[in-house]
Formats: structure tokens, sequence, C-alpha cells
């Protein structure tokens, strides 16, 4: 390319170096929102399953009372077995702080230097354990003191309480993040376990297999099992949990984020095209002449095209080098911000090679495209028009249709409504920009207070405090003579919950869940239906899954027969109904069927208790007083649960969609006001002749800065009144989209009308910045300066 024609396209941008300024700085504003989300989506894209890869994590799970030596030999030499490796788990409780309790699961590792499946990573040297040492998994920290304790007073299952030496952290990348779950994750070696008063009930072995071998190993553990058992009673298998590709569990909330960062992609190349449309718009307004004249010399319009998307291209160009660094910098925080949150390490933190030519690419055609139409249509105007001065009649006719409508009001507010109805265009193009930053707000907004409502609805379905599970099954008169001891109990239910699995034609449907078996006339369960009805004393072989199940197991229908087995013992059920919960996948049965499997009439392994008082503080004391209690081994806790942990536990999954959303809506906001800013800085720009007119006249500054604040106002004002109508055409999708892809059903969808007050806030005080740096610059104008203007 030609010398002259780079000088003619650098001399057109320095022309009128004030409307060129400030369109490379909204320019490279969209590019900022826009290539902070492509910059986390890229880093983000693979990282979390990479992470879980790494550790070899087992695609299958098997809980027994004992595993001896023989059997272990006969499972490691099943066809398709790659690894395996015994790892015992219990749960504990672990002090955290001054008499403040949190749950604690411990993994008991045979040794640390030599992991082959499910491995851990060292924060130190926290894998060189010492006898009595235990590692936590780094998450944990968020609830630990700083810095943490020389030793943690442990309470274990059977109410003994031990210290353990804090060894460091260790990363797992298979565990669920714990302030998500509100539960810390230790462990310990052998050594340590033989020195505690405790021994665990039962153990697991975690197996790695082909994906192919997964199904034929199951049904091979199961007869290797079932034989062991016809020679040894003591040995039992409890559990056995399949997968032909191990997951991480909280994958599906990842890939929520994911998809939700690649939506708020396409609508930030929405908010920057419409910005540059904005300003180009106004650029090549003022090019009219321009472009005439050189076609009156003898232009082609191929020549003005191509002259002209090469000047675009320099200013793109130049703004996404702009940009670029913001771009990064800002698109690696809300990466290590969601990594932070589900608890993994970025693999590839500068993201991948063609993220900054990528960047800039995007940066330099964005424009070009969006300006193209505008820049065809002025090559191919008549002569006559381009030359012609003035506005278009349209314009001037719909703004002389306001006199009428404006008369009542004030002599300022009606001359900014005039002057906004002269450039219809170019005001619904800046509110619009405003109006999706409001938008990402509100909606923000509605998803808090949707999964609040959410949380609420849980509260009514589980109306009671506090539940206690047992590791065995006890006389419902012992457990009643042991309530006595605790106060403040008003209500009391005895429920048993154990282990079973679903099968069909001999086949099983899915791994083992829990089966929790309710009395018949519970007042401490209010289930919410989605499908069929709730159990029915009449008909005690039905069952109710939840929808968590039917998500893993989709060909489970309502109406079908099934066999549930249930520790080595089945039954033939109907499933009767589904039903909508915050919990893993379970099925609700009868307590009497539920006895009847397992030959424990009379007896309860779970007790549920409603306080006189529901609050947290009332709970904790109520969980303190039990565990007090029963100091000994022959009670043995599982878990205590506190509904309004479990709240928090709901609230830790949610809050980092919720967060998430609500950090890009800072940004958009920033970007649409740094938008209006921007275009309310040119329309001053190309107003200098009627600020210095209106100078010259005896105009004074403080009614022409109220001029261009209440122009800046009625912008917000329409910003706001779109961003209602948006808001609500796509918070309720969103809602419902998250709420199905996190918890498996919907959101309970509840509008934030005090965020809809408080968008029109934000509206108004964003529009009052923005008009800021523009009325000063009109104030500071003169007016020799302003009447040479073009």
């Amino acid at each position: 390319m030609s010398k002259t024609r780079w000088r003619k396209i650098l001399a057109d941008l320095a022309k009128r170096r004030a409307r060129t300024l400030l369109t490379l700085f909204g320019l490279s504003l969209g590019l900022i929102f826009v290539g902070s989300v492509v910059t986390a989506l890229s880093i983000l894209r693979t990282d979390l399953d990479a992470n879980f890869r790494a550790t070899h994590p087992p695609n299958i799970i098997l809980s027994a009372s004992r595993i001896p030596e023989s059997l272990k030999a006969r499972l490691a030499e099943l066809p398709g077995v790659r690894d395996m490796e015994e790892r015992p788990e219990f749960g504990a409780l672990i002090e955290t702080g001054p008499d403040r309790w949190l749950p604690l699961r411990i993994t008991v590792v045979s040794d640390f230097q030599r992991m082959r499946v499910a491995t851990l990573v060292p924060n130190s040297d926290a894998l060189s354990l010492p006898p009595r040492g235990l590692a936590l998994e780094r998450d944990g920290r968020w609830f630990l003191q700083t810095p943490p304790p020389g030793a943690f007073a442990i309470r274990l299952p059977n109410g003994a309480t031990v210290d353990a030496p804090f060894s460091g952290y260790v990363f797992d990348a298979g565990q669920h993040p714990s302030r998500m779950e509100r539960v810390l994750y230790g462990y310990i070696t052998p050594q340590t376990l033989s020195r505690w008063p405790y021994t665990p009930a039962r153990t697991r072995m975690l197996m790695i297999t082909t994906p192919e071998a997964a199904s034929s190993v199951g049904a091979d553990i199961e007869t290797l099992f079932k034989d062991a058992a016809d020679k040894d009673t003591g040995i039992t298998l409890e559990s056995l949990e399949i997968h032909a590709v191990a997951e991480h569990g909280h994958k599906f909330q990842f890939d929520t984020l994911l998809t939700l960062l690649a939506g708020l992609a396409v609508i930030a190349l929405v908010m920057c095209a419409i910005l540059i449309i904005n300003l180009i718009d106004s650029l090549m307004a003022h090019e009219q002449r321009t472009l005439a004249v050189t076609r009156a010399l003898g232009a082609r319009s191929g020549q003005i095209v191509l002259d002209y998307s090469l000047g675009m291209a320099a200013l793109g160009l130049s703004a996404a080098l702009l940009s670029l660094y913001p771009s990064l910098r800002l698109g690696r925080t809300i990466a290590r911000f969601v990594a932070m949150g589900v608890n993994f390490n970025l693999l590839s933190p500068a993201g991948p090679w063609w993220l900054i030519p990528g960047l800039l690419c995007i940066g330099t055609l964005i424009p070009v495209v969006v300006a193209l139409w505008t820049i065809c249509r002025a090559a191919q105007q008549p002569l006559w028009q381009g030359l012609a001065l003035g506005r278009s009649g349209r314009c001037v006719a719909f703004a002389e249709g306001f006199p009428g409508i404006t008369a009542l009001l004030p002599l300022i507010p009606r001359l900014a409504v005039r002057s906004i109805a002269r450039r219809p265009r170019k005001v619904l193009l800046s509110a619009l920009i405003l109006s999706l930053g409001l938008t990402f707000f509100c909606t923000a907004l509605t998803l808090r207070a949707s999964m609040l409502s959410t949380v609420e609805s849980v509260r009514r379905t589980l109306p009671f405090d506090v539940a206690v599970r047992l590791q065995s099954d006890e006389p419902i008169a012992d457990l009643a003579a042991w309530m006595d001891e605790v106060p403040g109990v008003r209500r009391l239910e005895w429920w048993s919950i154990e282990q079973g699995t679903l099968y069909q034609g001999g086949q099983r449907r899915g791994n083992p869940v829990s089966v929790i078996g309710v009395p018949d006339d519970t007042a401490s369960l209010r289930p919410e239906l989605s499908l069929g009805r709730w159990l029915d004393p009449n008909q005690p072989l039905g069952i109710v899954v939840n929808q968590a199940l039917m998500r893993t197991v989709p060909d489970l229908q309502v109406g079908m027969p099934y066999e549930l087995k249930v520790a080595g013992h089945s039954v033939a059920t109907v499933v009767v109904g589904v039903v909508q919960e915050f919990t893993p996948a379970q099925i609700y049965c009868s307590k009497k069927l539920l006895e009847r499997v397992g030959n424990s009439r009379g007896q309860a392994n779970t007790l549920v208790l409603t306080l006189n008082d529901s609050s947290l503080a009332a709970q904790d004391r109520a969980a303190k007083a039990i565990q007090a209690s029963a100091i000994g081994p022959a009670r043995q806790f599982s878990a205590i649960l506190r509904t309004r942990v479990m709240e928090e536990v709901i609230l830790g999954h949610l809050n980092i969609l919720s967060g998430l959303l609500l950090v890009i809506a800072m940004i958009s906001l920033l970007v649409g006001a740094m938008g209006l800013a921007t275009a309310i800085g040119i329309s001053v720009v190309e107003r200098y002749r009627e600020i210095a007119v209106l100078k010259a006249i005896g105009g004074r500054g403080s009614a022409i800065a109220a001029l261009f604040a209440t122009e800046a106002l009625c912008i917000g004002l329409l910003g706001w009144a779109l961003s209602t109508e948006f808001a609500s055409a796509i918070s309720r999708p969103i809602v419902g989209i998250l709420g199905s892809a996190v918890i498996g059903y919907e959101f309970t969808y509840r509008s934030s009308l005090p965020g809809l007050w408080l968008a029109l806030a934000v509206a108004m005080s964003v529009a009052l910045l923005a008009a800021l740096a523009p009325i000063r610059s009109a104030m500071s104008l003169t007016i020799r300066d302003g009447l040479r203007s073009e």
C-alpha cells in the first residue's frame, strides 16, 4: 500500500483529534469487557477436568466391613483392573476455634509417598506426616484461625476426643470444596489411627478399571464378596459405586459456570458492537462532506470503502493494543475467582498461545465489520446529499413534534428533551449500552433472590432442626431414654437410613444411594413433589425418589416396578413419586418397609429432633449436648445434621454463580457508564458551536451544565426502562436453566423488587458520573474556540 494512502488514513484520524480519542477510548472499554470474558473462558475451559484426571481418580469405590488380604489379591486379579488402593474413611468433628466444631471427613492413607489412586499434592512437607499428625485439604483453611494451631482437637464418632498435631495442607482435586460443603477433609496414616481409641466400622477400596470393564468388574466384585461372606460371616459388602469414567462431583457446576461465561462473551460482543455502532455513526456523520468532496474529485467508491475500512482497522488495532493488558489482567482475575471457588489449580494461568493474537484480531475486525455497512452507505449516497448541511428531515420532524408534549416542562428539561429528540438513534444506542449493564445487575439480584427463595423452600420441606445418624441400629426405647437428657426438644421422630440399590430385570439402576425410612405419620418432612404422589401407608411397597436420582438414572419411571436391595436383602417396590430437594440422590420409603428388609423392627439409626428454638445457636447447643451425652464406644455417630448449616451449604453451592454474575454485572455497568460518558463527550465535541452561541447570548455555565446533566439523566432513565423489560424477559429463563443445571430442578423464581429501584438509583448515578467530564469540558470551552470549531 502506498505511503500516500497511509498518510491520508492517519490524517483523517488526526483531523478531529478529540472525537478520535474519545472513540478510541470507547472502543478500548468495549474490548476490555469482551477480552476479559474470552480470556477467563479460554483459561478455564479444561482445567477442572485436567486437575481431576491428574489425581488418577477411581471409577469403582466399594465399602465393606473388612477386606482380608486373600480377597484383595482376588480383586487385583480381576480382568480390567488397572490399580487399587485401600482407603478407610470416617466422619469426625474438628475444633477450628474456641468451642467451634465443624464436620471432618478423615481418610486413612497407608503410604503418602506411594499413592497410586486418588493422589494428593502437598503444599509443603505435608506428605511426610509424623505419627499422630493430621494433614488438611487446603480449602479448609478458610474455616481456621491464621496461623492454624499446633494441634487440633478431634472428636471421634464414639465421642472420645484426641489431639492431632497439624502437619500442613494438601491439595485434593477430587474432593468437593470445603467452603461449599461446610466440611473439612483430613488425612492421617494407619500409625496415627492406631494411637486413637477408635476403629472404623468399615473400610473402602478405590479401584481404577478400563471404562469397558467397569460393569463386568462390578458384577465380579459382588460375586467375590458373596462367596467370601458364605465362608466368613464377618465380611459384608456395604456398597458398590461404579462409573465407566470417574467425574468430579462439581463438574456440573463448573460446566454451568463455563456456559454462563460463554453466554456473557456473546452478550459482551453485542455490547461492544452497539458501542462501536454509536461511535462510528458519529465519526462517519462528520465525514459526510469529506466523502462527497472526495467522490466529486474522482475517487471510486471501492477506494473510499477501502480507505475508511483501513482507518477503522487502524483505530480498532490501536484500541485492541490499549485494551490488551487490562483484558488479560481482568480475565485472569475472573479465572482465579472461579478456580478458588471450585478449588482447583489453574494449569495455564496465562491462557493458550492463541489468546493474545486472537484478542488483537477481535479488536481489529469488530470495528471494520460494524462500520462497513455505514461506510458503504456513505460511499454510495448522492453527492448533493453528502454536500448538504444540517440534519436529516426525519430527525428534525421527530424533534419538532415534541414542543406540545414538553410545553409544561421547565426550560432546561424542555431543551434537553428536544436535543435528545434531534438524535434519537444515537441516544437509543447509548441507552441500550447502559441498559445491558443494568440488565446484568437486575438479573444477578433476581438470581440471588431466587436462590434465597429456594433456601426458604428447603426450610419448609424440612421443618426439623437436628438429625443425628448413628453407625448402627439401636432399640428405640434406649434411644428415647438417651434423648430425655437433651433439653429443649419439642418433637422427636425415629427414622432409619441404609444404603440401597435399585435393580430391574436383574440389572443395576444406578449406584448405591441412601434409602430413608420415614414414619407414616412424620411431621418432619413436607416434600415438594414434581411427579406422582407421596408415600401412602396403605401401599407400603411404594418408594419415592428425588430428582438427583432421576438425573443420574434417567430411565427411571414413575409407576414402574423395581427391586430394592438393602444389606443383601431384596424387596419388590414401585416408584410412586419424585420430590425436589437439594440433596444427593436418595430414596424415601416407609420405615416399616426398611425394618422388614433389614429385620430391624423396633430399632432406628437416625433421630430427627424439632427444638423449641430453631436458631443456629440453639441447634449448636443441642448438637453439643447430644455429643457430650454419648461418650463411649457403644454408641458411635455417623453424622449430626443441623438444618441451618445445611442452608449454609446450599448457599455455598450457589454463591459462586450469583457472585460471578454480579462481578460481570459490575464490569458491564462500568463499560455502560464509560460508553455513555464517551457518547456524551462526543456529543459535547459536536456541539461546540452551539455551546459557544449559548454562552455568547448570556447563557451561564451552570445552566449549560444543568442542560447536559438533564440529557444524561434522561438517557439513564431510558436505559433503566429498557433494562426492566430485558431483565424480566431473560431473568426467568436464566434462573430456570441455572437451577436445573446446579440442583436438578428450577430455582423458586422471585423477582427482586428492591433490586429494581436500586437499579434506578444506579442508572441515575451512573448517568451523572458519566456526564461529569463532558460537562467540565463544556464549561471550560471559550466562545472563540467554540465558534472556530467545525
